[in-house]
């Protein structure tokens, strides 16, 4: 698996999670299996509102975002509308239920601009999502 991207990777643990179904259940993610690219990955917590909260942020992420954001809210950080685009793409793969693949920027807390690229994976069950996870590897200007 190391020679594929992190997104990639991801991606294609993810198809074999699923097997024939829509998606995997976020308790069948085995972090052991992800170990590689696990800090480049996060898992957002999709709540019942319909907004959406950050579970774990890889340590590789935390210096994209400026600091550790894990147990926040995705809205608490959007500081500048071109977060929103971000919080779109959460809200995109819920309504699709499908694979979202995402490259864009955003100014992190220090002023850095991010520039990345994301995979967004649904997990859940019977048509109801209840976790995102992603990869992101990203380089800062």
């Amino acid at each position: 698996m190391s020679h594929q991207r992190a997104h990639e990777q991801l991606i294609s643990y993810w198809m074999m999670l699923k097997g024939e179904r829509d998606y995997p259940m976020e308790s069948e993610v085995e972090v052991d299996v992800l170990h590689e690219i696990w800090p480049s990955c996060f898992l957002i917590k999709v709540r019942p509102d319909g907004t959406f909260q950050y579970e774990y942020l890889g340590h590789d992420l935390m210096e994209a975002y400026g600091n550790d954001v894990t147990g926040t809210a995705v809205s608490d950080k959007l500081i500048d509308p071109q977060h929103a685009t971000m919080a779109n793409k959460f809200a995109e793969t819920v309504k699709l239920q499908a694979p979202v693949v995402d490259e864009a920027e955003f100014v992190n807390e220090r002023g850095q601009t991010i520039k990345y690229r994301n995979c967004l994976l649904p997990l859940g069950y019977k048509g109801k999502i209840d976790f995102i996870l992603g990869a992101m590897r990203w380089k800062a200007f």
